[in-house]
């Protein structure tokens, strides 16, 4: 598996594909510099959407140049949405990238059926990635933009995102982890029954390419010497690398924590669509947006 940033920018580096890259309110400082970047190094082709004045201040006060740089002046979200569904309609993008504008409203314009970037009925989920140096591997975490509340059903659908996804990165086989505050079944905790159930029909051969236990606490899915201390056996006890929150609040507390507190380089993606979505957060460092960039790439 490639475990770290530095090995997934090699191999997107080896690929030598330029990859056309549209930005959604692009008067984002820090996205503006990674994208020169790609850009220079003959990795993106650059759209930027947004409010031109606004847009040049941000490049002006980044240093950037955006002579090459393609800018569409758009002047609200039905405006960009309508250049990212042309250009999706016509196959000429392959990433899109997050600016400044919302979460909830790029999402809802974005998920609209007649934008084109679902696939029929297919859940679209986001996925951080954390390079954690402790355990040297790095860890998925899943569900932190998308689904607030992911029922049995849509944590089967974003596992399924999450192995696919871990499957670009070369693990053929990767650990699942249902994460729950203990490591037992527990009828007063829906989490652990759901957990409990998903893990079954992974052992049956109803969810494949990954092996699937749960619940576990987060402790019993990282650590090895955790999960032995309570007994938890099996193959994904203590070396999970994909990890399913039960909730939103989860699964993005943790992708802030991994990012700001324990200092692992991040990224952060939508994926399931058609294309996918870098969605870093405007308060994210300048790493974690190329990071972002990065595993839209592999």
């Amino acid at each position: 598996m490639l475990n770290r940033f530095d090995q997934i920018k090699n191999r997107v580096k080896s690929a030598n594909r330029r990859k056309r890259v549209m930005i959604w309110d692009a008067d984002d400082s820090g996205w503006l510099r990674v994208l020169r970047k790609y850009q220079d190094d003959g990795l993106a082709e650059v759209t930027l959407l947004g409010n031109k004045n606004k847009i040049m201040k941000s490049a002006g006060d980044a240093g950037v140049e955006l002579d090459d740089f393609e800018l569409r002046n758009t002047s609200s979200i039905e405006d960009s949405i309508a250049h990212i569904k042309e250009a999706l309609a016509d196959k000429r993008l392959d990433i899109l990238v997050r600016g400044t504008v919302g979460i909830k409203d790029s999402l809802k314009a974005l998920f609209a059926r007649d934008t084109g970037f679902r696939v029929g009925k297919t859940v679209v989920s986001a996925l951080s990635c954390h390079y954690v140096e402790d355990i040297e591997r790095m860890l998925i975490v899943t569900d932190p933009v998308v689904i607030p509340a992911p029922d049995l059903v849509r944590k089967i659908a974003i596992i399924g995102n999450a192995v696919s996804f871990a499957g670009h990165l070369e693990d053929e086989q990767p650990k699942v982890a249902l994460l729950a505050a203990v490591e037992a079944v527990y009828p007063v905790m829906p989490h652990t029954l759901e957990a409990a159930a998903i893990a079954k029909m992974n052992d049956r051969g109803q969810i494949k390419g990954c092996l699937v236990d749960g619940p576990l606490s987060m402790d019993c899915a990282v650590i090895e010497s955790a999960a032995r201390s309570k007994g938890v056996k099996g193959d994904v006890g203590g070396k999970a690398n994909i990890l399913v929150a039960p909730n939103i609040e989860t699964a993005y507390g943790m992708y802030k924590a991994f990012s700001l507190f324990v200092g692992a380089p991040t990224g952060i993606v939508v994926v399931g669509g058609i294309i996918p979505v870098c969605m870093a957060s405007r308060s994210d460092s300048e790493e974690t947006k190329e990071n972002s960039l990065l595993l839209a790439m592999s």
